[in-house]
Order: C-alpha cells, then sequence, then structure tokens
C-alpha cells in the first residue's frame, strides 16, 4: 500500500512539473507575439526584400518609404501547422487592416516553387529566398513580421497557432500605427457637451421665446 502511494505521489508530482513547463512555454509564445516596444529599426539594403517569384522572376519590395503597413508571413509547404496559414490567407484577406501581405519562403534550393504555386494564395505577393530568414532570424514557420511601411521598423513579431492569434498581433499594431482622424465640428461639440456633464456642469437652457 505504501508503494502505491508513493508510486502514485511521483506520478503526481511528474504531472505539475510537465504542465508547469507547458504554462511558461505557453506564456513565453504569448510574450513574443507582440509588439516591440519602440520597434527594432531596419535600414539601408536591409530595407530591401528581394528573392525569387513564383514565375522565376526576380523580386524586389522596399519595406521603408510606403505608405502602409508590410506583414511579413514565413510559411513552409512541408510545415503542418503552415497549412492553416496557407488557407487562412486566402480567407481573411481583407481582414488584416491596412496591412500589405508578402508570403516569405525558404529559396528555390529547398523549396519546390510548383509546390509553393499550388499553395499561395491569389493576390498575395510569394517571394523565396533564404537570405530574409537569417536576416530577421526566423526561428521556423509559421513565423510572422510586421514592418512599419514609412520608416522600416519591425512593429512586432512571434509565431502562432491559430489565425486568430495573428489577425489580432497585425490589426493592434497597425491599429496603434494608423493617423488619427482628425475630430469634426460635431465630434467635439459632443465630447466637450459629455465633458461638462461629466464635470456637473449643465449647458445654458435657451429661452423659448
Amino acid at each position: 500500500m505504501t508503494a502505491l502511494v508513493a508510486t502514485e505521489t511521483a506520478v503526481l508530482v511528474l504531472l505539475v512539473v510537465v504542465v508547469t513547463g507547458l504554462a511558461r512555454s505557453h506564456s513565453a509564445l504569448s510574450r513574443r507575439l507582440a509588439a516591440l516596444e519602440g520597434g527594432r529599426p531596419v535600414r539601408g539594403d536591409e530595407a530591401t526584400l528581394s528573392g525569387t517569384g513564383l514565375g522565376g522572376e526576380a523580386f524586389s519590395v522596399q519595406l521603408a518609404g510606403a505608405n502602409q503597413p508590410w506583414v511579413l508571413a514565413f510559411l513552409s509547404s512541408g510545415c503542418t501547422t503552415c497549412a492553416v496559414f496557407w488557407r487562412a490567407l486566402a480567407d481573411n484577406r481583407e481582414t488584416i487592416g491596412r496591412a500589405h501581405v508578402v508570403i516569405v519562403t525558404r529559396g528555390p534550393a529547398t523549396e519546390r516553387r510548383s509546390e509553393i504555386a499550388r499553395l499561395a494564395p491569389a493576390g498575395v505577393d510569394v517571394v523565396m529566398t533564404d537570405e530574409a530568414w537569417g536576416r530577421f532570424r526566423v526561428p521556423g514557420s509559421p513565423y510572422f513580421v510586421v514592418i512599419d511601411g514609412p520608416s522600416g521598423d519591425v512593429l512586432a513579431e512571434g509565431t502562432a497557432t491559430s489565425w486568430d492569434e495573428v489577425a489580432s498581433m497585425i490589426t493592434s499594431t497597425v491599429s496603434a500605427q494608423a493617423p488619427a482622424r482628425p475630430e469634426s465640428a460635431t465630434e467635439r461639440a459632443a465630447r466637450i457637451h459629455a465633458e461638462l456633464t461629466a464635470a456637473g456642469i449643465e449647458p445654458p437652457r435657451r429661452d423659448p421665446r
């Protein structure tokens, strides 16, 4: 009986260790999938994303000096989790704010161009390049990098297991970078009225005559 209790205790301790480890791993992942305070600057040659297009042509875009943010989706054809995002980018193209998406795969020496073309969603740019994976220190796929269009700074980066996580990161980061819309006269009057009312100050009543 004593041996059985000891065995059960050991198993419980082992389960606690495993659950704690998983919780820490999930917490670290959540922290990584977040905006970078202040942004990580990308300058000079680093602001150019270049490689090979799906037709074998040279592909090159400037990541700095654009009027919209960029989202670099680092995906591969053999990654099981990546399958979720290949489909999601086709189905949710309009749910990622103002960002311009580019799918980045490994170069033609690693990935088959025909397979990437089969997976690629219509209307989404795809570039095959090994260099970008090293430059952005991509640990594996799937991985996402959000870049500010005008400056070329990296605003957020991380991995995820669902489209909702990625969409949330993208939309929150893009929204934070979007310039504030000027307040209209009607909106300003309504805001002032609400602030005065909250402070207990009533507007003057009009003479019914």
